[in-house]
């Protein structure tokens, strides 16, 4: 279930959350039936999409995503 609390964490709509989660059941259900000679199951669309998107970003993405000001500053208190 971590796929899915990562999920909820990112900027992701419901619906591809929802498809994450649909995909991975799919594969827990394939890998229980058996293994099958004719190799790997191909890479769902859903995965796909978020794997590129989440393969061309950069820290500064994550950064401008976090961060509230543009310029570092450091609060001053009563002792500093």
């Amino acid at each position: 279930m971590s796929l899915a609390s990562a999920a909820r964490g990112s900027d992701l709509p419901g619906v591809v959350t929802a498809r994450m989660l649909e995909e991975m059941v799919r594969g827990y259900a394939q890998g229980l039936a058996g293994f099958k000679a004719d190799g790997a199951p191909p890479e769902p669309d859903v995965v796909r999409t978020v794997r590129r998107r989440a393969l061309g970003r950069e820290w500064k993405h994550l950064a401008r995503e976090r961060l509230k000001d543009v310029e570092p500053s450091i609060p001053l208190g009563r002792k500093f």
